[in-house]
């Protein structure tokens, strides 16, 4: 391998020596300025003059070290070879270095250079191979400056390279972020039985419209009205009981004021008087039970809304104990919407609204996307802040409210809540006017009709077309408005 470093290198040093010097010169870090940095395109003449110089010192080698020439091996080292090799300096450039940027205007300026270069070494070859062959080559040569020609006379009847400026101005904007939400009702029951016993009758049909107080499920009711009927009975039995206490005490106070019995005896008649009161309140609090019981046979809804589906059927044998519900009832004239941002997303609240209270307060309307992709036709407002962070997540949880009169949103759904932030009086660029280095973002300022690296800073929110400077440009810098990734500082505009 050695060996076959040092035969090519003791056959063409100067191509060697041209190639490694293209390589240095492209990945120097810091480049020197010269007196020429003013003359327009400079750049690209000394990109067209180092690929150039170098194909044709390649062809002049390759001529002294070959009698015969090898047009095939030559297209392929001394034309195909150094395009691909400029292409991937140019990536190395844009992706490898951190001071240097590539350019797709240099590679071409590259590929035509080496083109021709190609061309020259192809006069130097055929000139030197008889006159015939001179007269093609000078004809090809002819024809090739012809086309250059034109195609210059085109490219400057039709205006050299343009690039869109733009004069910086403060004006309002409003930035919109999209946060998935689940939703739930307003009010969300899930209805479940006090009594035992089995249902004899569902009263409404699944997804039915409620109303409060509307009677959803039957329990057997039998018993307890026979339960009822005890209760009455015990607790007429108990005031007849307390009406003959009472009767007997006093008649013994009467005797008593006669000296007939004693104390002893009228007090024994007034504790049968207070016992057969407390058994009255007994009786009458077990009959409160049980008419309790027995209104609760009729399992009624708590709240207006909309039912779910019914898991129970009739015959089904339910208690108070049962583990999935009757049926849910969901409020939904209006609709909660939850979704979460992160703890930097509410700092950044506070800090413009003042406190969570006051972003509540003054916080515009958010809109609804629904999970087909169509709006929401009615707007809500943010109405409560979590004032805990997810230990997990590290989020905070918001709730909008949506107005629901079309029964359009429903309880379980999900969507996405967008959230405006407006902001007044702040300068609005272009992303393509920007490009990032090392983790910060860069335009490009016109300076005398010179483009020069500026560094700004960015409000963090942005709506994925424009950025809002924070700092780093004033009211009527004219900055470079497209295309800021394929241009280098110092080009004249």
């Amino acid at each position: 391998m050695i060996k076959i470093v040092r035969k090519y290198v003791r056959k063409y040093p100067l191509s060697i020596l041209c190639i490694a010097l293209i390589w240095v010169l492209s990945l120097t870090p810091i480049f020197p300025e010269t007196p020429l940095d003013g003359v327009p395109f400079i750049d690209k003449w000394t990109h067209f003059v180092m690929y150039g110089g170098t194909c044709l010192v390649i062809w002049w080698e390759y001529r002294r070290q070959h009698l015969r020439p090898d047009y095939g091996k030559l297209f392929l080292w001394a034309w195909l070879a150094p395009i691909v090799m400029s292409g991937v300096l140019e990536l190395l450039q844009e992706y490898a270095t951190t001071s240097r940027n590539g350019d797709w205007l240099d590679f071409a300026a590259n590929a035509v250079g080496v083109t021709m270069g190609c061309i020259l070494g192809f006069l130097l070859i055929v000139i030197k191979s008889g006159k015939k062959d001179a007269f093609l080559a000078i004809c090809i040569a002819v024809v090739c400056l012809f086309a250059t020609s034109c195609a210059k006379d085109h490219k400057q009847a039709h205006g050299g390279v343009h690039y869109k400026t733009m004069v910086v101005a403060e004006q309002d904007v409003t930035l919109s972020r999209e946060y998935s939400a689940r939703l739930t009702g307003r009010q969300i029951v899930e209805v479940r039985p006090q009594v035992s016993g089995v249902i004899v009758r569902i009263c409404i049909n699944e997804g039915d419209a409620v109303r409060r107080g509307q009677t959803l499920f039957i329990i057997d009711q039998v018993p307890y009205r026979a339960a009822l009927e005890v209760a009455v009975a015990a607790r007429k039995s108990a005031e007849a009981k307390l009406a003959t206490a009472r009767m007997n005490y006093d008649n013994e106070l009467r005797l008593k004021e006669g000296s007939v019995v004693s104390d002893v005896s009228v007090e024994t008649m007034h504790n049968a008087l207070l016992e057969a009161q407390a058994t009255l309140a007994q009786a009458r609090a077990q009959e409160t039970n049980a008419r309790n019981s027995l209104s609760y046979t009729e399992v009624r809804s708590p709240v207006d809304g909309v039912a779910s589906m019914i898991p129970w059927h009739v015959g089904s044998l339910v208690s108070s104990s049962i583990s999935e519900p009757l049926v849910t009832v969901a409020d939904d004239h209006e609709m909660y919407a939850y979704f979460s941002i992160t703890e930097n997303q509410v700092l950044d609240l506070i800090g413009h609204y003042g406190s969570i209270a006051g972003f509540v307060k003054d916080a515009p309307e958010v809109s609804f996307r629904l999970s087909n992709g169509d709006d929401y036709s009615q707007k809500g407002r943010i109405d409560a802040v979590s004032g805990t962070v997810d230990d997990e997540t590290g989020a905070v949880t918001l709730r909008a409210t949506f107005p629901n009169s079309g029964r359009l949103l429903h309880n379980g759904g999900s969507g996405t809540v967008v959230l405006p932030t407006r902001r007044k009086n702040c300068i609005v660029v272009p992303q393509e006017a920007t490009y990032e280095l090392q983790n910060r973002t860069f335009v490009y300022k016109v300076v005398d009709g010179v483009t020069k690296a500026l560094a700004v800073e960015v409000f963090r929110q942005n709506n994925g077309r424009e950025y809002i400077i924070e700092q780093g440009l004033s009211v009527g810098d004219t900055i470079i408005a497209e295309g800021a990734g394929l241009l280098k500082e110092g080009i004249r505009i």
